[in-house]
């Protein structure tokens, strides 16, 4: 006679646990447990293998994050720990830099471009005005006084600008500098409130200070802001229907922590202000194809750039001549910092400038180019951005070393 089983028991299988009963030859409800238990720890434990691989519970951690930390740095040291902070398209960072105690010479780095995102270097060079406000910023606190010539040799052209130094009495009160180390993109969804005119003039003001030549205009009509997101949704669909603007600019997103890691360089996840479980399943999923991100990218730009847009601003200049470039550089950077320090965010958004070279640089119809002179009322734009209270998803991105930029 086989033993009774009692409710309740460590053991509920229907087995004969007698003695003289044979072993169970099927599969028993406490071996399933245990091999369901056994699954779940390994499922589990490559699950958080995964997540800590990609980056998900340390995202800015190591060298390629150390630059926006306090460097410690003082003299021309301090000027390269600025430098490498500066705002350029898709974070290629194409700057060199040179430093004595008498001079600062600021190089481009043709080896890093966007190619056919980028056909006649205005990005590039956007990027370099970037990097030499920062650098023109970090002069003071350093104890020193700068004198900036532009484009100082026709000879050597990837020398861009040259900066005299000399010693001066030190002086740490400019907000912009102070607002180097917490400026960055944010790409997130914006609040509500919109800037008021008063302080979209301050910061006009505030941007094309020392950079002649250079207009700062905003976009806030409803009617405005929706035919200049019209036109950036456009021009979004040509980029991601090019094959090689597609290809070209794709070259620049980091797709693993380990390509961070090597490159400290590009566009990552964590950048991106995606949703919370969005950004979570990107980054323990299988990297993410060009086709996808294009696809997610051109989603964004219409659900979330160009639909919480609280201004556009028009960064108005030549955009054939480098010393133009330059200074318009230095303008947007000069806006981003005063914007970050009034407590407001931005977002550079120049996919219609860049289709309108495409245009150009291949002979098609110039429709984007013809539509972004139209907003700006016949003047020649240059880079364009959008603002808003800041969304709290801007993140930090990878940055080479300073060291590593020195020549």
């Amino acid at each position: 006679m086989g033993r009774a089983r009692t409710r309740g028991t460590e053991d509920d299988s229907d087995v004969d646990r007698s003695p003289d009963a044979a072993p169970a030859s099927g599969p028993t409800r406490r071996r399933f447990l245990r091999g369901a238990l056994a699954g779940a720890v390994v499922v589990a434990g490559g699950m958080v293998w995964r997540a800590d691989d990609q980056g998900v519970f340390a995202p800015f951690e190591g060298p390629a994050f150390e630059a926006w930390r306090s460097s410690g740095e003082s003299g021309t040291g301090a000027l390269a720990a600025a430098t490498v902070l500066a705002a350029s398209a898709h974070n290629m960072q194409n700057w060199l830099l040179h430093l004595t105690g008498s001079r600062a010479d600021l190089f481009d780095d043709p080896r890093r471009s966007l190619g056919a995102v980028d056909p006649f270097r205005r990005e590039a060079h956007l990027g370099l005005g970037c990097a030499l406000a920062n650098l023109e910023l970090a002069c003071p606190p350093s104890g020193l006084s700068g004198q900036t010539t532009l484009v100082p040799s026709a000879t050597e052209p990837e020398l861009v600008a040259t900066i005299a130094l000399t010693q001066a009495d030190a002086r740490d009160d400019d907000p912009l500098f102070h607002a180097i180390r917490s400026r960055h993109c944010d790409r997130g969804p914006y609040p509500e409130e919109a800037p008021g005119q008063e302080l979209l003039d301050h910061l006009a003001r505030t941007a094309s200070a020392g950079s002649e030549g250079v207009e700062v205009r905003w976009l806030t009509g409803g009617h405005q802001l929706d035919e200049a997101g019209a036109l950036l949704v456009d021009a979004a669909e040509i980029v991601v229907a090019d094959e090689a603007m597609s290809r070209d600019g794709f070259a620049w997103f980091r797709t693993t922590p380990d390509e961070v890691r090597r490159q400290m360089d590009g566009l990552t996840l964590d950048c991106q202000a995606l949703p919370a479980l969005t950004e979570l399943a990107a980054k323990m999923l299988p990297p993410v194809s060009r086709q996808r991100g294009d696809a997610t990218w051109v989603q964004m730009t219409r659900e979330v750039h160009t639909a919480t847009a609280r201004a556009y601003g028009l960064v108005l200049a030549p955009r054939t001549d480098v010393a133009a470039r330059l200074r318009a550089g230095c303008a947007l950077q000069r806006l981003h910092l005063a914007l970050t320090s009034e407590g407001w965010a931005m977002q550079h958004l120049n996919q219609a400038v860049e289709v309108a070279e495409r245009e150009e640089a291949t002979g098609r119809s110039p429709n984007i180019a013809d539509r972004l002179s139209s907003l700006a009322d016949g003047a020649e734009v240059i880079a364009m951005v959008r603002v808003g209270r800041p969304s709290g998803r801007a993140a930090r991105s990878p940055r080479r070393p300073h060291p590593l930029v020195l020549v």
